[in-house]
């Protein structure tokens, strides 16, 4: 075996594998690295890049006794393992068809084995995609012996068949193909494909690894900035809550107001547990809640009895189809078409003092994310409800002792306005008078 012709070959293997390298990350073809979904469109494309290696692949061989020794078997294996069934046939029928031509062309040169050759890169192709099929990429050393024995099934069937169609089959035309081509072409051809093809496979795997590790960086740094995003949502959300205002019902609206613009939701409700019923009352509604009429019911939904009974929250990515009813606005006229649900406790302490109802109109619109980043801001939430009514109680019971205090400075007042007058000399006069009135009308009626 000639060496020299294997290193040759090697190196047009090489070239191959850097431009094929290269060409992968053009955007139409990265989906086959990403193992992603392609079109038929970058399929057919595939092929088409891989048909012109394998052109490339048979115009770069050693002319041989009515054959050519090449690499061409290479562009359609590669296409078929990396991309199915559709690139390899393509890219097998291009270098196929050349290889006949080149036959009819000079038939002397190169038409002892131009049919069965051109036949077998199409196989090649075919074989590759379909194995690709079966077993999805392979390691490169599968790769490798997987060409090698696709190869030395291209160079038996050059040799079984070659000649004219007329003389194929023949004895001496098997003998004479054997010697002229199988014999000179086998070894080199077999060794150069398949380490060609296994080559391939092994820089295609860096490059996947490559991608991988790109993507996973990415998505790491991605939920670090969500995360960091989210925490000082989270951070001015608390801020905002706490400082705006203590009057109740400005805290409540800012609840739901933050609350509605951190999950980009369609509504929510915040009910807290009432004192002196133990029941929850709706303390504030945002969205398509705050534009129904006041007939709409007020009263929780199924959804936010099962959080406030179970202490814990709910997340229903498709809330029609749960068993939990989420009739939200109450009666049909306004009812709203809602696909899902996100649900927390509001817990001060130990004590549950209320529950956070976000809906959405589409499906899916929460996730278990969404639930995680409520139950974050829930206890803030809480804490603010909590304060603001607390503030709200001690302003009532001041304004009830106020008006304690008021009536009786009141009383106390009118007590020294009497005293006042009664003490006037001009009061003292009458009074005197008066005595003595009643005491001569007494003695009259003594008399008589």
């Amino acid at each position: 075996m000639n060496w020299g012709v294997v290193v040759s070959f090697l190196e047009k293997a090489a070239i191959i594998v850097l431009f094929a390298y290269v060409l992968f990350r053009v955007p139409l073809l990265r989906p086959f690295a990403e193992q992603r979904t392609s079109s038929r469109r970058a399929k057919i494309l595939l092929g088409v890049v891989f048909g012109l290696f394998s052109i490339y692949g048979t115009l770069s061989g050693l002319p041989v006794l009515g054959g050519v020794i090449n690499i061409r078997d290479m562009g359609p294996m590669i296409a078929g393992l990396v991309g199915g069934v559709v690139p390899g046939v393509v890219a097998g029928t291009m270098g196929g068809t050349q290889r006949l031509l080149m036959g009819i062309a000079d038939w002397e040169a190169y038409g002892l084995t131009a049919i069965p050759c051109a036949l077998s890169t199409l196989l090649i192709g075919l074989a590759a995609g379909l194995i690709y099929r079966r077993r999805g990429l392979l390691r490169p050393l599968h790769a490798g012996l997987g060409g090698a024995l696709l190869e030395a099934g291209h160079i038996m069937l050059a040799v079984v068949f070659a000649g004219h169609p007329t003389e194929m089959l023949r004895l001496s035309t098997i003998q004479t193909a054997w010697i002229e081509v199988g014999r000179p072409a086998a070894l080199p051809m077999i060794l150069a494909n398949s380490l060609g093809v296994a080559m391939f496979m092994a820089v295609f795997g860096l490059y996947r690894r490559e991608l991988s590790t790109f993507r996973e960086r990415n998505r790491y740094y991605k939920e670090v900035e969500q995360r960091n995003l989210e925490l000082r949502s989270v951070f001015h959300i608390s801020q905002s809550m706490n400082a705006s205002s203590i009057d109740l019902a400005t805290t409540l609206c800012s609840i739901t107001t933050h609350v509605q613009e951190m999950l980009a939701a369609s509504g929510v409700r915040l009910y807290l547990c009432s004192p002196s019923t133990q029941q929850l009352e709706l303390g504030d509604q945002r969205g398509v809640f705050a534009s129904s009429d006041a007939s709409s019911s007020t009263l929780p939904s199924d959804a936010v009895r099962w959080i406030w009974e179970h202490r814990q929250g709910l997340l229903l990515e498709e809330a029609t189809t749960s068993p939990l009813t989420v009739c939200a606005v109450g009666n049909e006229r306004d009812s709203a078409y809602f696909g899902s649900l996100v649900g927390a406790p509001l817990f001060f302490g130990d004590r549950c003092v209320g529950v956070l109802e976000v809906l959405a109109k589409q499906k899916n619109a929460f996730d278990a994310h969404s639930l995680r980043l409520l139950e974050t801001i829930a206890p803030q939430a809480a804490v603010a409800a909590h304060n603001a009514r607390q503030v709200e109680a001690r302003e009532t019971a001041l304004r009830r002792t106020i008006e304690e205090l008021q009536i009786q400075i009141d009383e106390t007042e009118k007590q020294r306005q009497v005293e006042e007058i009664t003490e006037t000399d001009y009061f003292q006069s009458l009074r005197r008078q008066a005595d003595r009135l009643r005491n001569t009308s007494y003695d009259a009626d003594t008399s008589s």
